[in-house]
């Protein structure tokens, strides 16, 4: 593995100097930081407790960012490949009338209030976790193996089983979500406090998308506000239709049952109301949205974090900052000594992930749910919270790890730039 962009090239053969790298955890994290292991070249075990590859029937976003690091490792293409609306900012409807207040644009880089617009793409968790495993080989990805210890000394790290069975590695990448078991056996207690979401958040999938109206599939992301409810849709492929749901706590009583969510939402917009009434129950699910405050350090000896592990945010969907962080840590342990890696690693991204956590928790706290008819007033008395999270989502995740990005492909778009490489209508 040659560390200049231009001539990188991927290797069928593991170099045998490279540091044997352990992985817990195949969520969207942990196969993020396989597949960027495998594109340069490192020895990476994945283990995951649940017997089989079964990611749940639910949908992610990813902002710019996600896709500038995605780009770095050439997976650009075969992401956008498995979704149905190239990457665009949201069209924010009012819910009273179907007035839009902020219309969507696809391919839109520039915005009017001066920061870059929130541009992201939406995609099926098991298609985005596909295309990792596909480029990480199955073969490195061992399900039904649950962890019940992990130690380490000065050279290596090793992780016991419940089967009793012992693995080595050089280094530990724990990506085990945002209730670790590696992050409670190796942080002193107490244990982190949880800050929990002041809405209650809910996610289905509609997987018939024959039995909607095709305008949900033309119109790209919709956001519909109302004073205390936001609901969010997502066209993920030509099979699929994601949504999400948001009730501020103060405005919510019931359960997440299907009937009672068309309750709450029956005066939206028919678009709304027709994908709740023909959502499968079984498909709707409550979820959990929460964060803890920034760690003060994500590495202990040889054993590291990613993902929700460390830096969990209130902006669900979105698993942008979880790709930011594998693919840059797989990038620094394939081009420096493991200690030093680590400590890169850990201090060219804590700065980019508190930043999020505080705005988004800032957000989630303060938001003004109220919903404006006219787009100066959006402008005016939106929190400064909202608008620094759209210049976060323009962020480069490679610039602060020092590369120039003089042989990789820009990535930048402006208003008159063609789609993505890879996209196909």
């Amino acid at each position: 593995t040659q560390s200049t962009w231009g001539t990188w090239q991927h290797m069928s053969a593991v170099s045998t100097l490279s540091p044997k790298i352990l992985v817990l955890g195949a969520g969207v994290s942990g196969l993020a930081f396989a597949a960027a292991a495998a594109r340069f070249g490192l020895q990476v075990k994945v283990f995951e407790k649940l017997p089989d590859f079964s990611p749940p029937n639910a949908g992610a976003t990813m902002w710019w960012s996600a896709l500038h690091a995605l780009e770095g490792i050439h997976l650009l293409d075969q992401v956008l490949a498995k979704t149905v609306t190239p990457p665009a900012t949201v069209s924010i409807i009012d819910s009273t009338n179907s007035n839009t207040i902020l219309p969507g644009r696809a391919n839109a880089w520039h915005s009017p209030w001066g920061a870059p617009p929130p541009l992201q793409t939406a995609i099926h968790l098991r298609d985005l976790q596909e295309v990792f495993i596909k480029c990480a080989g199955i073969r490195s990805i061992h399900y039904g193996r649950s962890v019940i210890l992990v130690d380490q000394d000065s050279e290596r790290v090793r992780l016991q089983f419940e089967d009793g069975s012992i693995e080595e590695g050089d280094v530990l990448v724990a990506a085990d979500g945002v209730d670790s078991f590696v992050r409670t056996l190796i942080y002193p207690p107490p244990p982190v406090q949880y800050r929990m979401s002041a809405s209650q958040c809910w996610q289905g999938m509609l997987s018939q998308p024959g039995r909607i109206s095709s305008e949900h599939l033309r119109t790209g992301y919709l956001q519909f506000k109302g004073s205390d409810l936001q609901f969010s849709i997502y066209p993920l492929n030509r099979s699929h239709v994601y949504w999400t749901a948001k009730a501020r706590k103060s405005s919510w009583s019931g359960s997440e049952s299907s009937e009672n969510l068309s309750t709450l939402f029956g005066h939206f917009p028919s678009q709304v109301t027709e994908l709740l009434a023909l959502t499968p129950a079984v498909d709707i699910h409550e979820v959990k949205c929460c964060d803890f405050e920034p760690l003060k350090t994500w590495n202990q000896g040889r054993i590291t974090f990613t993902g929700d592990s460390v830096h969990p945010t209130m902006l669900f969907p979105d698993v942008s900052l979880a790709i930011e962080s594998s693919v840059v840590l797989a990038y620094l342990l394939s081009e420096f000594p493991v200690k030093v890696a680590l400590d890169t690693y850990w201090s060219s991204r804590r700065g980019r992930t508190a930043n999020v956590n505080r705005l988004a928790y800032a957000q989630d706290r303060k938001r003004d749910w109220k919903v404006f008819t006219a787009f100066g007033d959006l402008l005016r008395q939106k929190s400064i919270a909202y608008t620094a999270l759209r210049k976060a989502a323009a962020y480069d995740p490679w610039s602060a790890v020092g590369f120039s990005g003089s042989a990789r492909p820009a990535v930048k778009m402006t208003e008159t730039d063609k789609l993505p490489p890879g996209w196909q209508w």
